[in-house]
């Protein structure tokens, strides 16, 4: 017997009546099958180029700086990580600045979170790197990081920039990220409460996927 709120058990109920009444076989296999999926975690790394976007993404990885300067056009890389006790794996869709608006917003759809990277010295690239975001799907969390800090003097503020985004946007999550994929600062941190963000949103979409398995099985026996 489900534990819960009544109102989310009865609710619960007419959705497991529904889907009984209309699943065939093939598609309560497909629904099985295509749960969600807690050990991977998809994530948009986007932004104007020449930002420091591919240079986060290899410091994340491999711990070092990319000195090698090649504008990427599209890239897909991975990383394992251990959260809670279990293993996942971190994809990362590193895409140009230059983008096909089609194409774009497929990527933002399949995103579990976007990294939006802008420049510290150039704080142009963070409207027009967030103006692209705010027309995507409106549900994915946006996490930005404020690049190159290490070219930074020290003076610069992020506060107006903060601002700017938080009026921009209901998706930021949190504040503005200083980093630098030179020094490799703070690149861990953007990149766990990513991890962080997603793992916590789909434990609790997995949950009521499974009581509502639960249901169906015991009402198809």
């Amino acid at each position: 017997m489900i534990q819960g709120n009544p109102l989310e058990i009865i609710i619960l109920s007419s959705v497991c009546r529904f889907f009984r009444r209309i699943l065939n076989s093939d598609l309560w296999h497909f629904f099985k099958k295509n749960l969600p999926k807690i050990n991977s975690i998809n994530v948009l790394v986007s932004g104007e180029g020449a930002v420091g976007k591919t240079s986060l993404v290899v410091a994340y990885i491999e711990g070092r700086f990319n000195y090698d300067y090649d504008p990427t056009i599209e890239d897909r890389n991975c990383k394992r990580v251990t959260h809670d006790g279990l293993n996942l794996m971190v994809n990362m869709e590193d895409y140009n600045g230059e983008y096909d608006a089609a194409y774009f917003e497929r990527l933002y759809r399949e995103a579990d979170a976007v990294l939006l990277v802008y420049s510290l010295i150039d704080n142009g690239t963070l409207e027009a790197g967030l103006t692209k975001c705010v027309l995507m799907n409106p549900h994915v969390p946006i996490f930005i990081a404020a690049n190159k800090c290490d070219m930074d003097d020290g003076n610069t503020t992020i506060a107006e920039s903060q601002k700017y985004a938080d009026n921009t946007t209901k998706n930021v999550q949190g504040s503005i990220v200083r980093t630098s994929a030179k020094t490799n600062a703070n690149v861990e941190q953007i990149f766990n409460r990513i991890v962080i963000k997603v793992f916590r949103e789909r434990m609790k979409v997995n949950d009521l996927y499974k009581k509502v398995l639960l249901s169906l099985s015991a009402q198809n026996k």
